[in-house]
């Protein structure tokens, strides 16, 4: 099953996120308060989010993915945005 080699891939490159990492990812999507909300869009407790940003625990490769999932979905919404209501003008 070729899935373990994607997964092993995906694995080494995003087990390295830092504390600052999640932290980024955590204010780019919500803000200031970020660790309640990024709690509750992946269904996790809130200490378990102050852990990753404190460095005492590593999010876990579906955490991580889960996280660049909620990215891409904003990026998108962000992008029909700016598609809607910037129109170029001819």
């Amino acid at each position: 099953w070729r899935g373990w080699y994607h997964f092993d891939a995906l694995e080494s490159k995003y087990l390295n996120i830092t504390p600052e990492d999640v932290r980024e990812i955590g204010q780019a999507l919500y803000g200031r308060d970020w660790k309640s909300p990024l709690a509750d869009a992946l269904d996790i407790s809130r200490l378990t989010v102050q852990r990753w940003d404190n460095g005492q625990l590593k999010p876990n490769i579906g955490h991580i993915a889960d996280m660049l999932a909620l990215v891409a979905a904003n990026n998108d919404r962000l992008s029909k945005i700016i598609g809607d209501t910037i129109k170029p003008s001819h």
